[in-house]
Formats: C-alpha cells, sequence, structure tokens
C-alpha cells in the first residue's frame, strides 16, 4: 500500500476479521475547506478550488502532487481528490481484490463521505448494529507466537531465487541494449523477451509489479515522443531513450538485488 492505512486494512483480514469496517479513509478533499486531512494530521493542507482540475484520472506520477480529479463519491456523485488519495484508493481495491479471491465471504464497508472504494459497500455509521466480541485477541502474544527473528529457509532460498531471476532480467537487457534500433517499432518488438519475462513471472514479487507499472507509465510518454511530423533522426533518438530505458531498468534490478543481499546479511 501507499500508506500505514493500507497496511493495517489488510493486516484486519490476517487477524480473523471477516466484516471490516473502513473509517477515517475519506481518501479526499473536505468539500468546504479543501483540506487533505484534519488539521492536527502533519499532512495536512487545504488545496485552492482554482488548482487545475483534471476531468479524467490516469494513474500516473509525474503531475503536480496537488492538481484535483473528480472520482465517484462513496455517497455523493463526485468528490474532489489528489493524486496521492488517487494512489490509495487503487490500492485498497487490489488488496480487496485479492482477498476476495480467496475468501469470498468477507464483508468491507466503505463509512466514509469521501471516495467509493470499489469493493466496498457504502454504509452510514447509524446502520451499524455492533455485537459484543466474545473471544478476546491477546495481540502482542499472537504476535511472539507467530514471528521470528530470522528468516527459515524457505524464505531464504525464496530470496535467493529472487536475485537469480533479477540477474535473469538484466541478461534480458544488456542483450537488448547491444542492438542498434532504428526506429520505434525496432524499440518495442526488440524488448518482447523482457515483457514476456516480466508477464510470465508475475508470482515472484514486488519487482515485477515495478517493473509492470515502469513499463505502463512509460510507454505512452515514449510513444507521443514519436508522434511529430517533424521528427527527423528517429534513429538518434530511439537509440538515446533505449540508453536511458535500460538504465533505468537495470538501477531497479540492482537495487533490488541490494535490498535483498542487505536483508540476507542480517540474518
Amino acid at each position: 500500500g501507499y500508506s500505514v492505512g493500507e497496511v493495517g486494512f489488510h493486516l484486519c483480514y490476517y487477524l480473523g476479521a471477516n466484516i471490516i469496517y473502513m473509517l477515517g479513509t475519506d481518501l479526499s478533499l473536505d468539500t468546504k475547506t479543501g483540506a487533505t486531512h484534519s488539521n492536527t494530521h502533519n499532512d495536512s493542507k487545504n488545496i485552492s478550488s482554482k488548482e487545475q482540475l483534471q476531468q479524467t484520472v490516469a494513474l500516473s506520477y509525474n503531475v503536480d502532487a496537488d492538481t484535483i480529479y473528480k472520482v465517484k463519491g462513496n455517497f455523493q456523485t463526485q468528490v474532489s481528490t489528489t493524486q496521492k488519495f488517487f494512489h490509495s484508493i487503487k490500492a485498497y481495491e487490489e488488496i480487496i481484490s485479492n482477498i476476495k479471491q480467496q475468501n469470498n465471504n468477507v464483508a468491507f464497508y466503505n463509512l466514509n463521505n469521501g471516495a467509493y472504494i470499489n469493493g466496498t459497500q457504502p454504509l452510514h455509521t447509524d446502520q451499524i448494529s455492533l455485537q459484543p466480541i466474545e473471544q478476546t485477541l491477546d495481540i502482542k502474544s499472537y504476535l511472539q507466537q507467530n514471528s521470528t527473528n530470522n528468516l527459515t529457509q524457505n524464505e531464504i532460498d525464496k530470496l535467493l531465487d529472487s536475485v537469480s531471476y533479477t540477474n535473469q532480467i538484466i541478461t534480458v537487457v544488456e542483450q537488448f541494449e547491444k542492438r542498434d534500433l532504428t526506429n520505434y517499432e525496432d524499440f518495442a518488438f526488440s524488448r518482447n523477451d523482457f515483457i514476456k519475462l516480466i508477464h510470465n513471472n508475475q508470482s515472484l514479487g514486488i519487482l515485477n509489479k515495478i517493473l509492470i507499472d515502469y513499463t505502463r507509465i512509460c510507454e505512452p510518454i515514449i510513444h507521443y515522443g514519436f508522434n511529430d511530423q517533424n521528427l527527423k533522426n528517429e534513429s538518434k533518438l530511439i537509440n538515446k531513450i533505449k540508453t536511458i530505458w535500460v538504465s533505468h531498468i537495470k538501477e531497479i534490478c540492482n537495487e533490488y538485488i541490494k535490498i535483498i543481499q542487505d536483508n540476507l546479511k542480517l540474518n
């Protein structure tokens, strides 16, 4: 997730909750003040209604953080949100979708007068009928019993497999780097091995998600760069883009390997 809210939300499921109420997750601007958070929150600020308003929302990382978007509201037709909040909305929706694939009996209720979150049911607080909890859970004891200070051998093996897989990606990218490209089509088709590799191994975790998201974000920008009738030296431009793209992918992969190696050293 993009905040502790999504992490805590996910933990509720793993702690055995089958009914989860969402409160304090408006993920939208206050309709009267334009505030992003309550005034006691460290990140709270007011965003003027005169800020640039985007009519459609795109999952992008290169826009002004204070740009305002209109999205579907939980109780209202539309509400205003920000790029950061929009990422959180999508993170919640992904978590809910994954949980429902495992257990379709878990219910999610959104009590907020803010953004609608797909997979939840809008519910007003006066409609809740809470029942006494008959069983108590000592969370500290539960965590102590189900936590360890070291990685298991199975976890170590999985991390080592991830390093091997990441090196495989680097090898494929370096092979692509050696190719002399003449146009955009060359660039697109020459990366087929890379695209197939990351899409066929999505179960291998966060690295694939980062690479897939990176590809989705960059492709429209790269494609747009060639939508110019006055472009005179397509080969020079595409090889420059290739160099930048390769450096980005290798930097992501090498940083991922470093993080894994650092964790293995701590074990």
